[in-house]
C-alpha cells in the first residue's frame, strides 16, 4: 500500500463546494432499510434560500436597533434554538449537518508492519480494487457501490471508539452490501466473485480506526513501534558482536591460568580423547608460566561489560516505551492502554504530579540506559586494547543520557506523557516548564477537548506557544480530523533528539453525535480557533525556518473565505463570499448559542456588518455598528445573527493568535513588510533620479541635434545657391544696360532685373525646406512607429534608427500620419509628390506643425 496521502484540502474538506459530490452520499431515510435507494448518490442541489421580507417602519426600526445594540454591548437576551430539528446552522456548514457519516479521512485504514501506513478507507478501497480491476469496465457493480460499502463500514463502527481488525469488518461489509443490493443471477455471481478478490487484497493485520478521541493513541502507539524496530536492529548486532569479541578475551585469558591445566580442566576440554591420552600426564609436562597474564581490573571490567551487554536483550529490546499517564485522562477514556501499548511500562500519575512523575521515570531509565552504552563504549576500547583508566575511566563514570548521539537515544525506549491541557494548564504549569527547559526528551502528548467557557473572556495561555517559548522543543498542533499530519508529525517529534508536544484537539465523544464532532472539529481549525502548526527546534538555525503553518486552510489570508451558493424566493441562484470566522465555528457550538441573536429580516440595515468587515474597522467608524454572522434555520433560511461583544472579542484574540502564527512562519511579517517598503520607496527614488537625468540628456541631445540640423540645412541652401548658373542672369539685361556704362546704368532698372531673377531661387530654397521629406535620424529612439506603418517607406539604420528609405514608396498620407504618430516629432513629410492624391489640402494643414 502506498504511504498516505495529504489529508484532504482544508483539513476536512467540509468548506469545499464539491464535498458532498465527492462523497456523493446525501441521505432520506435510514441507512438500516432495505432496499438501497434510502442513498441517493448525487450532488445534493438544496440551496438556502434568501428571504425577500418588505423592511419595517422607520420608527419600529430604530426602536429595534437600539434593542439589538443593547443585546450587542451586554450578551442579554439571544439565543440561538439548540434542540434537534430546530437548530441553526453556519450557512457554509448548513449542507452537512444532515450527514452523520460524512467524517472524511475516516475509518482510517492503518497497517502496521516494518514501515506504518495509513489512509482513508475510501483510498485504500480504490487501491486493493485496482490491483485486480485495472480497466474501467472490471468489478462494475463492486465500483459503482464503493460508497455504499463505506457507509455501511462506517455504520459498523459509528459508535465504536476501539480500533477493528480491517478484514473482518470489511468481510461483513461486503456481505452486507450483497444483501442490500438484492442481486440475482449473473449479478450476484459478478458481485460475489469480485468480493472474494477483494478480500484477498486486504492484509489480515491491518486496522480499522474509527474517528474517536483515542485514534490519536492508536497511530502514536503503531509510530512509536516503527520508530523503535528501525533503530535497534544494528544496535543489537553491534552489542552482539562487542559480546562475541569480549568472550573471546576472557576465553584466551582463561586459558593462561595454572588452574585450566589441571587434569579435571583438561578432561573438560578433551573429553572425547580420554582412550587416546592420559590427562594426569598430559597436565604434568604442560609448560608453565611465559605468557602475561591480563590485570585483574582489566579483567574484571571486561566481565562487567559482557555482563551488561547480554542482559540487554530483556532490559532494554524488549522494553517499547515507559509511559507516565494522568489519573484523569485514564478515568475519562475507554482506551485499553496496556494492550495499546504493549510491552511498555505504564506509571498512574495524580494530577499535578505528572510532569514531575515523567522526569523521575526519565531520569530513572536513563541512569540504566547510560550504563549500557558506557559498557558499549568500553568494550570497543577493550577489544581494541586502547583502554585507559586514567582518561575513560573519569570519562564512563560521569557518563549520562547527555553523551549520547542520537542513534543511541533513538533506540531508547521512549518515556511517553499522556494528559489533558486542562489539568497541566490549571495545576503544573511551572512543571512542565521545568521538563522543557531540562531538554529532557520526553514525548508529550497533551489533548485538548471542548471549547473555552465563552463567558469568560481571556486572552489564552496557548500550550503550543508557551512551549514554542523555551525554542529547545517540537512541537505539532494539529487535530485528529487530520491523521496524515499526525503521522507526519509524530514520526518526526519521536525522531527528534529533543523534548516533543504533540498538542491535539480530540473532541468529546457524545452518544450519537461522532459525525457532528467531527464536524466541530474541522470547525475549529477553519475558524483559527486551534490552528495547526509545526515548530522545529532542529529544522533550522535561523528562527522563521523552524515554523510551518501550510497545513492551515488558506495560511495566507486571516480568516478562510468561501463561496455560499443560495436561492432568492423565485429559486433564482446567487453565491456571495463568506469568510469563515471564529464567530461561524461559536454559531454551531451550543455553548456560544446565547451570544446570538437572530435578526429578522425586515430590520435587516447597513448597520449590520459581516463580522469580518466589522473587525476590519476603525473604532470611530462602529458606534452604530451590530456584526453578524450567515446562519441557516430548520426551514433552510438564510438568517443573519447578530454575534454580542463577547464574541467580537474572541474574535480578535483568535485572530492575534493567527497573526503570531503568521508572522513567525514568515507571513506578513512587519519586518519583512517594512524593509520591502523601504526598499520600494528606495527604488522609486532611484528611479525618479534615473529618468529626471535620462529627460535632461534626452532635451540636450534633441537640442543639439536639431542645432546640427540647422546647421545642415543652411549649408545645403547655401551650397545650392552658390552653385546656380548666373549666365542666365547676365544675358536676360536689355541690351541698352550691356552698353551703357555703369555709371549711366538706370538706377531703377537693376533692382527689377535682380528681383526676375532671384525669385526662382526662393523657390528652390523653399522646395529644399518644405518640399522634400526627411527625418532626423539621430533623435530616433527606435519605438516602431514608422517602421510598423510602411516597411518599404521607413527603414532602420545601422543604429537601428529610422530614415526615409524611398518617399515614393507610400502616399504623403502616410507621411503625416507617421509624422504624427512619432513620439520625438522628427519626421517632417514636406510637400506631396503625387498632386493628384486625394485630399491633399487637408493633409498639407496636419503637415505643416511638423515641417
Amino acid at each position: 500500500m502506498k504511504n498516505s496521502q495529504p489529508d484532504t484540502p482544508l483539513y476536512s474538506g467540509y468548506f469545499n463546494a464539491e464535498a458532498a459530490g465527492a462523497l456523493g452520499i446525501t441521505r432520506s431515510g435510514s441507512l438500516a432499510a432495505e432496499r438501497p435507494p434510502e442513498l441517493k448518490f448525487e450532488k445534493n442541489s438544496g440551496l438556502p434560500v434568501m428571504p425577500a421580507t418588505p423592511p419595517a417602519a422607520d420608527d419600529d426600526k430604530r426602536k429595534y436597533e437600539r434593542s439589538l445594540r443593547s443585546f450587542f454591548r451586554t450578551g442579554k437576551g439571544g439565543g440561538l434554538p439548540t434542540a434537534d430539528g430546530e437548530a441553526i446552522y453556519p450557512a457554509l456548514l448548513a449542507p452537512f449537518r444532515d450527514h452523520p457519516h460524512l467524517e472524511l479521512n475516516y475509518p482510517l485504514w492503518m497497517e502496521d508492519n516494518d514501515h506504518v501506513q495509513t489512509a482513508s478507507l475510501h483510498d485504500f478501497l480504490a487501491e486493493r480494487i485496482q490491483l485486480f480491476a485495472p480497466a474501467e469496465s472490471d468489478a462494475r457493480i463492486l465500483k459503482d457501490n464503493l460508497l455504499r460499502l463505506e457507509v455501511i463500514v462506517g455504520e459498523q463502527v459509528k459508535f465504536a471508539e476501539e480500533a477493528y481488525s480491517g478484514f473482518s469488518v470489511l468481510t461483513e461489509a461486503l456481505k452486507e452490501l450483497m444483501e442490500r443490493l438484492h442481486l440475482s443471477g449473473k449479478d450476484a455471481e459478478a458481485f460475489f466473485a469480485d468480493a472474494e478478490n477483494l478480500k484477498k487484497q486486504i492484509p489480515r493485520e491491518g486496522l480499522l480506526l474509527p474517528f474517536s478521541p483515542n485514534a490519536p493513541f492508536y497511530l502514536l502507539a503503531a509510530l512509536k513501534g516503527e520508530h523503535l524496530r528501525q533503530r535497534r536492529d544494528s544496535l543489537r548486532q553491534k552489542i552482539h558482536h562487542i559480546t562475541a569479541k569480549l568472550k573471546d578475551l576472557l576465553t584466551v585469558e582463561r586459558a593462561k591460568a595454572p588452574e585450566a591445566k589441571s587434569p579435571e580442566k583438561l578432561h573438560d576440554s578433551l573429553g572425547f580423547a580420554e582412550s587416546f591420552f592420559s590427562f594426569e600426564e598430559m597436565s604434568g609436562v604442560l609448560p608453565t608460566g611465559g605468557t602475561s597474564v591480563m590485570p585483574v581490573e582489566r579483567l574484571q571490567r571486561i566481565e562487567k561489560v559482557v555482563r551488561i551487554l547480554e542482559n540487554t536483550e530483556a532490559d532494554f529490546f524488549q522494553k517499547e516505551a515507559s509511559i507516565v499517564l494522568s489519573k484523569q485522562l485514564a478515568e475519562s477514556s475507554t482506551l485499553d492502554w496496556g494492550k495499546t501499548f504493549d510491552n511498555s511500562q505504564i506509571t498512574m500519575a495524580a494530577t499535578g504530579k505528572v510532569c514531575r512523575q515523567a522526569m523521575e521515570v526519565f531520569d530513572k531509565k536513563m541512569a540504566a540506559y547510560a550504563e549500557i552504552f558506557a559498557a558499549i563504549r568500553t568494550g570497543e576500547l577493550e577489544i581494541e586494547n586502547l583502554y585507559a583508566p586514567d582518561i575513560h575511566g573519569d570519562y564512563l563514570a560521569h557518563f549520562s543520557w547527555r553523551f549520547f548521539t542520537e542513534d543511541e537515544m533513538a533506540a531508547c525506549p521512549p518515556v511517553l506523557l499522556f494528559a489533558q491541557d486542562s489539568s497541566l494548564m490549571e495545576n503544573e504549569l511551572n512543571e512542565f516548564s521545568k521538563m522543557l527547559s531540562s531538554s529532557r526528551p520526553i514525548k508529550c502528548l497533551i489533548v485538548k477537548q471542548g471549547s473555552s467557557d465563552p463567558t469568560n473572556f481571556v486572552f489564552r495561555q496557548e500550550l503550543g506557544a508557551i512551549a514554542i517559548a523555551h525554542r529547545n522543543a517540537y512541537i505539532l498542533q494539529s487535530a485528529a480530523v487530520a491523521p496524515a499530519n499526525l503521522v507526519e508529525g509524530f514520526r518526526t517529534g519521536l525522531d527528534n533528539f529533543a523534548p516533543a508536544l504533540f498538542y491535539i484537539l480530540c473532541p468529546q465523544k457524545e452518544a450519537g453525535e461522532m459525525g457532528s464532532a467531527h464536524l466541530w472539529a474541522s470547525a475549529a481549525v477553519e475558524s483559527r480557533e486551534f490552528p495547526g502548526f509545526v515548530y522545529d527546534s532542529q529544522k533550522d538555525v535561523k528562527w522563521g525556518g523552524r515554523f510551518d503553518i501550510r497545513h492551515n486552510p488558506q495560511p495566507q489570508a486571516n480568516w478562510p473565505e468561501h463561496t455560499l451558493h443560495y436561492q432568492d424566493e423565485n429559486g433564482e441562484k446567487s453565491s456571495l463570499p463568506v469568510p469563515f470566522t471564529f464567530a461561524d465555528y461559536a454559531a454551531q457550538d451550543p455553548q456560544y448559542a446565547g451570544l446570538f441573536h437572530i435578526v429578522p429580516s425586515q430590520f435587516w440595515s447597513d448597520n449590520l456588518l459581516p463580522i469580518s468587515e466589522y473587525l476590519a474597522l476603525a473604532p470611530q467608524e462602529l458606534y452604530a455598528k451590530v456584526p453578524f454572522v450567515w446562519v441557516v434555520d430548520a426551514q433552510h433560511r438564510l438568517q443573519k445573527a447578530a454575534a454580542a461583544w463577547p464574541v467580537v472579542l474572541t474574535c480578535q484574540e483568535r485572530l492575534d493568535f493567527w497573526h503570531f502564527l503568521q508572522e513567525n512562519a514568515g507571513v506578513h511579517s512587519y519586518h519583512v513588510e517594512q524593509a520591502t517598503q523601504r526598499l520600494r520607496e528606495e527604488m522609486e527614488e532611484a528611479t525618479a533620479q534615473k529618468i529626471q537625468a535620462l529627460e535632461a540628456a534626452h532635451a540636450a541631445a534633441l537640442n543639439a541635434a536639431k542645432q546640427e540640423e540647422g546647421r545642415i540645412a543652411m549649408e545645403r541652401l547655401a551650397s545650392v545657391l552658390l552653385d546656380m548658373d548666373t549666365t542666365e542672369l547676365v544675358s536676360s539685361a536689355p541690351a541698352t544696360a550691356k552698353l551703357a556704362p555703369a555709371a549711366q546704368a538706370p538706377k531703377t532698372e537693376q533692382p527689377a532685373v535682380v528681383t526676375a531673377e532671384a525669385a526662382p531661387a526662393k523657390e528652390e530654397e523653399e522646395s529644399l525646406v518644405t518640399g522634400e521629406p526627411w527625418i532626423e535620424s539621430a533623435l530616433c529612439t527606435t519605438c516602431n512607429e514608422c517602421i510598423n506603418l510602411n516597411k518599404r517607406m521607413f527603414q532602420y539604420n545601422g543604429s537601428k534608427q529610422a530614415t526615409l528609405a524611398d518617399p515614393k514608396a507610400g502616399t504623403f498620407s502616410e507621411l503625416v500620419l507617421a509624422a504624427e504618430k512619432c513620439p520625438v516629432s522628427i519626421i517632417h513629410p514636406g510637400a506631396p509628390l503625387n498632386q493628384n492624391e486625394q485630399g491633399l489640402d487637408e493633409l498639407i494643414k496636419r503637415a505643416e506643425p511638423f515641417n
